[in-house]
Formats: structure tokens, C-alpha cells, sequence
């Protein structure tokens, strides 16, 4: 009983984190002028709106255009992927809450090939690796190992597009 009353605390917590993001996402798109710090709290923001698009990367292209390109894709990386713990965290404590059946094709491919899942999923520019971060959640990923992937994974991502980006302002 009281792992599921912790467990709703934190899926309350989660909800509310998202629908504050998404709510508050001009305010939050107006912060990210402070530089680096701004570049962290777009980044994590446009990750923490589970499920609604709200690109990040684009913070990460405009400001790698006059701060340091390897701080701005670094530290869009870090809040991109601290953003995607709670969809990890959406998955652990709405599994413990609803007690949901993850005996379905999809979530044991998943099981057999998670961290390469998390890796590719996170390195792809759609709104998919929500799904899978709940996924992670749900088949109670090791956090630390979910986290550092995935980290991993949107620092390819930035650094793939700032670099296509300053290649194509180049060509212009």
C-alpha cells in the first residue's frame, strides 16, 4: 500500500511537471535569451511535455550560432535528457499504480534489446522516445544506465544537426 501511494505522489508530480511545461512554454521559450542556463530549461522543458512536440533542438541551433557549439549541444544533451526522466518516471509509477500487463509483443522486443532501443530512439528526431522512456519505466530500466544512454544519444543528435546546419548556412 504504501509503495503505491509513493508511486502516486509521483505520477501526480510527473503530470504535473508536463502540463507546467507545456502551459508555460512561451514564458519558458522567452528564459532561454539567458544563454546557457536558457539553453538547459528550453531543452529540459521541450523533452518534459510527454507526447506534445515541442522542439528543443531548434534552442540548440539558434543559440550554437553565437555561444560555444560544443556548451550549447552539451547542454542541450544534459536537459533533453534529464527532460526524458519523466516519461522514464511516468512509465515506473503508472505501471505501479494501474498494474498494467507488459506482456505484449512490442514491450518483450523491447526487453530483448533495450539499451541498443533507447540509443536509436534517442538519436531519431521524432516524438517516438517518449514511448520509449515510459517503456524504460514500466520494464524498471536500470535509471542510471537508461539516463546516461540516452544522453548519449541526444548529444549525437545535436551535434549531427548543428553541424548539418553550419554546413548549410555555409553553402547560403
Amino acid at each position: 500500500m504504501k509503495k503505491k501511494i509513493y508511486s502516486l505522489f509521483g505520477f501526480c508530480v510527473v503530470i504535473v511537471v508536463i502540463l507546467a511545461a507545456f502551459c508555460f512554454r512561451k514564458q519558458i521559450e522567452q528564459f532561454a535569451a539567458g544563454g546557457y542556463a536558457g539553453v538547459f530549461v528550453a531543452c529540459f522543458a521541450s523533452t518534459a511535455t510527454i507526447l506534445l512536440p515541442a522542439p528543443g533542438i531548434l534552442v540548440v541551433l539558434q543559440y550554437a550560432q553565437f555561444l560555444n557549439p560544443i556548451l550549447v549541444i552539451c547542454i542541450g544533451g544534459l536537459g533533453t535528457s534529464l527532460g526524458e526522466m519523466l516519461g522514464y518516471l511516468l512509465g515506473r509509477t503508472g505501471k505501479e499504480i494501474v498494474n498494467l500487463n507488459t506482456d505484449n509483443k512490442a514491450l518483450n522486443l523491447f526487453k530483448k534489446y533495450p539499451y541498443i532501443t533507447v540509443l536509436v530512439f534517442s538519436v531519431i528526431p521524432l516524438p517516438f522516445f517518449d514511448v520509449v522512456g515510459v517503456a524504460s519505466g514500466m520494464t524498471k530500466l536500470n535509471v542510471l544506465k537508461f539516463w546516461s544512454i540516452c544522453f548519449i544519444g541526444k548529444i549525437i543528435k545535436m551535434a549531427v544537426y548543428v553541424f548539418l546546419f553550419e554546413r548549410l548556412l555555409l553553402l547560403a
